[in-house]
């Protein structure tokens, strides 16, 4: 919420959306990396075979933040049709959105993950405009087709 009134969008509508709510990390949550390491170093194994599909012990996976992600999308189609909509969350909502909206495979996934590339990343304040309109004809489709991708501070 903090987030988002640094945006100071006149007349915008603001609430609070419960399925767009930051992953939850379970036991994982309050211990530090070094933490982790010794008291679950199998579960940490776990997560880097499948960190799409893996929940920690307690918590949420990603794949599961993506159901909330779909009930939203649901939301949105039924109540925004139509209109433009800004929504405020954090990397790892931004991750499973960007999974469900651009159908994106489970490899595709991993490999965008681990690639390292800065392009393929989501950064600190980072900003993803999805779009029905085509940027170059100007016509439109009856489903998101383009992406923009905008690092503010980073215009490369």
């Amino acid at each position: 919420m903090e987030t988002a009134a640094r945006l100071r969008l006149p007349n915008a509508n603001w609430f609070s959306e419960i399925l767009i709510r930051e992953r939850d990390w379970g036991q994982f949550d309050l211990m530090s990396e070094a933490e982790r390491q010794g008291k679950m170093g199998d579960e940490i194994q776990r997560m880097w075979r499948d960190h799409f599909f893996f929940a920690p012990p307690g918590g949420e996976s990603l794949a599961y933040v993506a159901q909330r992600v779909d009930l939203l999308l649901s939301v949105l189609h039924r109540e925004c049709s139509g209109k433009r909509v800004v929504m405020v969350c954090h990397g790892e909502v931004m991750w499973a959105m960007r999974q469900r909206i651009e159908r994106m495979s489970q490899v595709r996934f991993r490999d965008l993950q681990q690639g390292g590339r800065m392009v393929d990343q989501i950064h600190n304040g980072h900003i993803l405009v999805y779009s029905r309109v085509d940027p170059e004809s100007g016509r439109v489709s009856p489903h998101l087709r383009w992406l923009k991708s905008i690092c503010p501070w980073n215009e490369s």
